[in-house]
């Protein structure tokens, strides 16, 4: 991915670059009374470079533009394909209403934490968020702004239903794709020893596809739903949320093998402490 670069113009104007010629229906303006000279045009920028990445784990280069404009200072933000625009929407919706965005996607009480933590040194300079084809909608970022974010992120544990949750797979994906133009996109990876197809969002079909070409095993997060009588999961409901390529993955030849090369690094008085210490938690 391309880094972001500033680029200054006589006429006050800062283009932060991840650039291309989509359209911008996805947009989100975070605007200042106050001018943008550089540093707070850094300032917002890193602001939201944070929370793109927390946002998704998937940003072809050349997904998201960030323009800024001098008098008062508005940076609008701009997807140019569709997990750019999704991107800069589900950004927006924790900013509209961190409670529900983050009980529907619960990776964005990453996003909410930031912007919690980030926009506090823009209180001063009368900050707000709003869509550009909104005239009258708009969010002040003020103290009130500040405990929703934060209230929303550290509540995410007790808004979780008690058959919701997140589990860690170790699978190849075998294939990934559509079943017709309008289905969801689905990906077929082992749970319980069985091949089932699982839905992904659309951020995470990249990922997916190198994964399955690769024919490796890698390590897949599950956002999980189980049936409350059979204790199995729902995979009507559930949902690929992340994919780790970078995985090393050892057999129990592997480890014996270690443990053999490495004497004394497991004694039977190592183990009996282990036990031990086991049975008192």
């Amino acid at each position: 991915m391309q880094k972001n670069i500033l680029f200054c113009s006589g006429k006050g104007i800062v283009t932060v670059m991840e650039r291309s010629r989509g359209k911008d229906n996805g947009k989100l303006i975070f605007q200042l009374q106050q001018a943008a000279i550089p540093e707070r045009v850094a300032e917002v920028a890193h602001m939201f470079h944070k929370a793109i990445h927390a946002a998704t784990d998937v940003l072809p280069p050349d997904s998201i533009t960030m323009v800024v404009n001098n008098y008062n200072m508005s940076a609008e933000m701009r997807g140019n394909n569709i997990i750019g625009k999704q991107t800069v929407d589900h950004i927006y919706e924790v900013i509209d209403d961190p409670v529900k965005a983050i009980q529907k996607r619960p990776r964005l009480a990453s996003v909410a934490r930031i912007l919690a933590k980030d926009t506090v040194k823009f209180i001063e300079h009368g900050a707000i968020v709003k869509r550009p084809q909104a005239r009258k909608k708009k969010t002040i970022i003020d103290k009130v702004f500040i405990e929703a974010m934060k209230g929303a992120a550290e509540s995410l544990a007790a808004t979780f239903p008690k058959n919701k949750g997140t589990i860690i797979l170790f699978s190849r994906v075998y294939r990934v794709g559509r079943t017709s133009e309008n289905s969801k996109a689905m990906a077929r990876v082992l749970i319980d020893g069985q091949p089932t197809d699982i839905a992904v969002g659309s951020e995470m079909l990249l990922s997916l596809f190198d994964a399955a070409k690769s024919d490796k095993i890698v390590r897949i997060k599950l956002l999980a739903f189980w049936d409350q009588n059979s204790f199995s999961i729902d995979t009507t409901k559930s949902r690929i949320v992340e994919v780790d390529q970078n995985t090393d993955l050892s057999s129990g030849a592997d480890i014996l093998e270690m443990l053999q090369k490495n004497d004394g690094l497991l004694s039977n008085a190592s183990l009996r402490k282990m036990l031990e210490d086991i049975g008192n938690n």
